[in-house]
């Protein structure tokens, strides 16, 4: 990701971001202030955060409803057990 200085960020620069799409990181003295997207890139980030947001709502639903085990050696070793049995 390449880090432009607020001092020289230009036209030029803006051109360069229609481009490449590729996000731009706005700083001061080494120190990003901000950074530049493409509407597109914009657009995915927001559809992930949805798809984020509804997979974490889908566990905590999980949880309460009693939908979950606990990941240790326990359970590796059993799905592992079972695994090699549905494959055999």
């Amino acid at each position: 990701m390449k880090i432009m200085q607020t001092s020289v960020f230009s036209e030029n620069s803006l051109e360069a971001f229609k481009c490449t799409h590729e996000p731009i990181v706005i700083g001061e003295s080494n120190s990003p202030l901000g950074v530049f997207f493409s509407m597109d890139d914009l657009k995915q980030l927001l559809i992930l955060k949805e798809k984020i947001n509804a997979g974490i709502l889908s566990g905590i639903e999980d949880m309460e409803k009693g939908r979950f085990s606990e990941y240790n050696n326990d359970f590796v070793e059993k799905f592992d057990r079972e695994l090699d049995k549905k494959l055999s």
